[in-house]
């Protein structure tokens, strides 16, 4: 006990932040459509392959753990963004 009172313990995670150019993955990663879109797989297996089989094929939690220079980097990547526009069209025809 600290001066009468419990001791609070707070935990605090920091998630890095999807740079604007590449914002719509987060709105794929949220949708269960990509499980069965084979370009939104690949397209988060580009983020990075070894993370997206440490996260379980998670892509919340690959991109929750994605470092957050290699989001930017993917952020100047035109070929990257190119597949990514197409693939949240895609998404938005299924909707």
């Amino acid at each position: 006990m600290l001066n009468g009172e419990l001791a609070r313990i707070r935990a605090f995670e920091i998630v890095p932040s999807l740079p604007e150019p590449i914002a719509l993955l987060g709105e794929i990663a949220r949708n269960v459509w990509w499980s069965w879109y084979p370009e939104a797989v690949e397209l988060f297996v580009r983020v990075d392959r070894e993370l997206w089989r440490e996260s379980n094929h998670n892509p919340v939690a690959l991109l929750g753990r994605c470092p957050q220079d290699r989001l930017d980097e993917l952020a100047r990547d035109d070929g990257f963004i190119t597949a990514m526009h197409r693939t949240h069209q895609n998404l938005e025809r299924h909707m």
